[in-house]
């Protein structure tokens, strides 16, 4: 089976939208962060923010309506868009006003499918019930070992009808009491570095966490083992490649539903 996925590390400047670039450490999971890592590459491919500012959080109020201006407006199939996966939307350092901006931009765009994801799952929590979550707008949580499983709970404080996901990336632990109610996707991948500093994974975490996942009925995703890159091998657990999507994200456009929402 062939993988859709587009993953984060080749997107700069492509299909993923980067309206916040930078960060800074937050939890475990930071520690070779893949992001950062990629900045000098990308500087030396000519993006002028990474040469003014590298790693820094930087706000791109220039790229608030990239996905209505460039993202095309009838696609044979959605795009599937990470929001800011060189950065992180609900850093501190983000004001409340410009998130809330992105959202009203995404409203604009339905026909594609955006990825908010966020290791500050207390901030999604306390802000998130008030942002207007639409079905084309995936709300998920990094959850890199099992002492940060209570991200999980932060992200139920969204409304029940938001689609919500789970990025077990780069998995550090075993997690072996996932509460998965009210999660619609679990995505598990290890760590990545083209300097080859990652921390190993064991299959078996991996293969309980599928084990929980399917139990509760859920599609599951394992991206990539730990690597230079993330296609350094295929990744096939127990000799099958999982790419499972809910099929919300690759289903026809609901034409009637974009009139209405662009009008």
């Amino acid at each position: 089976m062939k993988k859709e996925f587009k993953n984060p590390e080749m997107s700069d400047g492509g299909e993923n939208w980067n309206v916040v670039t930078g960060c800074d450490k937050y939890s475990d999971g930071c520690q070779n962060c893949y992001a950062e890592d990629l900045v000098e590459w990308l500087k030396g491919m000519g993006q002028q923010v990474y040469k003014d500012n590298g790693f820094n959080l930087t706000i791109h109020y220039d790229r608030l309506y990239t996905p209505i201006n460039k993202m095309a407006k009838k696609p044979k199939k959605p795009v599937k868009s990470f929001v800011t996966d060189m950065g992180d939307l609900f850093h501190k350092k983000v004001p409340d006003d410009f998130i809330f901006k992105v959202f009203e931009t995404m409203l604009k765009v339905p026909q594609h499918r955006f990825y908010v994801l966020t290791k500050r799952a207390e901030r999604l929590g306390e802000l998130g019930p008030l942002l207007p979550w639409k079905p084309w707008i995936w709300a998920g949580v990094t959850v890199e070992a099992d002492k940060y499983i209570d991200r999980i709970d932060h992200l139920k404080k969204l409304p029940s009808d938001v689609n919500k996901f789970l990025m077990l990336e780069p998995l550090l632990s075993p997690m072996p009491k996932l509460d998965l109610k009210g999660i619609d996707w679990v995505v598990v991948g290890g760590e990545t570095n083209s300097k080859m500093k990652f921390r190993e994974i064991k299959e078996e975490w991996v293969v309980d966490i599928r084990e929980q996942v399917k139990k509760a009925g859920l599609p599951f995703m394992f991206k990539h083992w730990p690597g230079k890159t993330h296609n350094i091998k295929e990744a096939f657990l127990e000799g099958m490649i999982w790419d499972e999507y809910p099929e919300t994200l690759t289903q026809n456009i609901d034409w009637d539903l974009y009139k209405k929402t662009v009008q």
